[in-house]
């Protein structure tokens, strides 16, 4: 049965925040690799495809499923859901701190240096009840029994101002440091699998912005083996190589989100960055309490640095600790 990775960011282009790139891995049967939503449509839909007293969960591209004005339920219980089928047990996922942990691999401690964040203020789950998910939940692992298609595992890479600043300096520019932390989270999810297996992985990427070329980035971050370019066009560019860990093909695509594995890393990747938005806007409002809070993008970025001034400097906050210079 061949794997298939799936890839997606949350906070590309906000100068607050941080940047979060969700990874899904996969096992399906061969002739489920090219649409999981038909094979698990028993569980899981596409949001215009569910109507009322539908109990599917919804999943798709995040910006689908979460506006602020609505609130985050929706992206709550399908981010939640999706992770309580895969991590067990399901109700770990209960507390920032445990999911942080359990899918990016970011410690309490290291959340914890992250100074201008209030991260003991914000709920897991916050709008959804946790009987409901772990219901939920329960019932898209019966499905991926059922259908022979399986999300094996979650992981994220949460980027902080800081560490964004020095990626720039090294990478050179925003793409290529979104490429080369996108080939970290997928070389987690590639070394999880079984040793000497020789297995046949497929990794789908929303594509990067307007880049087409991948080649370069793809040789010095994921292998020692040749990267083959298979083509390369505005749509879709798709590259393979062979390692120890198996046969591998990489494509970045256009609209990408429309395949599931991409559709679940976005979800993820969202949640997580929206609850670091509002342990970020929850410590600078105990300060400020008229404080009107931010997303982080750039226009209203601006607006709220020129709000904290006057704090920042109080506290002796470095600008580099939370602005990311692109």
């Amino acid at each position: 049965m061949p794997f298939i990775i799936g890839t997606d960011e949350a906070g590309y282009g906000p100068n607050l925040g941080p940047l979060v790139i969700g990874a899904t891995l996969w096992q399906v049967a061969d002739d489920a690799t090219d649409d999981l939503y038909a094979t698990l449509n028993d569980v899981l839909a596409r949001p215009d495809e569910i109507s009322d007293g539908d109990e599917r969960i919804p999943l798709a591209d995040s910006k689908a499923l979460y506006q602020r004005a609505t609130g985050i339920r929706t992206l709550e219980r399908s981010a939640l859901s999706l992770l309580g089928a895969v991590q067990q047990p399901a109700p770990r996922l209960f507390g920032l701190f445990d999911l942080f942990d359990q899918v990016a691999a970011t410690s309490r401690e290291l959340l914890e240096r992250q100074r201008t964040y209030r991260w003991d203020c914000v709920d897991v789950p916050q709008a959804c009840n946790t009987d409901d998910v772990v219901r939920d939940a329960t019932r898209i692992r019966d499905s991926f029994q059922q259908n022979a298609a399986c999300c094996h595992s979650v992981a994220a890479e949460v980027v902080f101002p800081e560490a964004f600043n020095q990626g720039l300096e090294d990478c050179g520019n925003k793409a290529s440091l979104l490429t080369a932390t996108t080939c970290r989270a997928i070389a987690k999810l590639l070394d999880s699998l079984p040793a000497g297996d020789q297995a046949r992985v497929t990794v789908l990427c929303d594509k990067h912005g307007g880049r087409g070329s991948y080649a370069g980035i793809l040789q010095q971050e994921m292998t020692d083996s040749f990267v083959r370019v298979v083509y390369e066009s505005r749509e879709e560019s798709c590259y393979s190589w062979s390692d120890s860990r198996g046969q591998i093909e990489i494509r970045f695509i256009a609209r990408g989100e429309r395949h599931m594995p991409i559709a679940l890393a976005s979800v993820v990747a969202k949640y997580l960055r929206e609850l670091s938005m509002q342990a970020w806007n929850l410590f600078w409002q105990e300060h400020l309490p008229a404080l009107t809070p931010t997303a982080g993008y750039p226009q209203d970025a601006k607006r709220f640095k020129r709000d904290i001034r006057g704090m920042q400097s109080q506290l002796q906050v470095d600008d580099r600790l939370i602005w990311r210079e692109k």
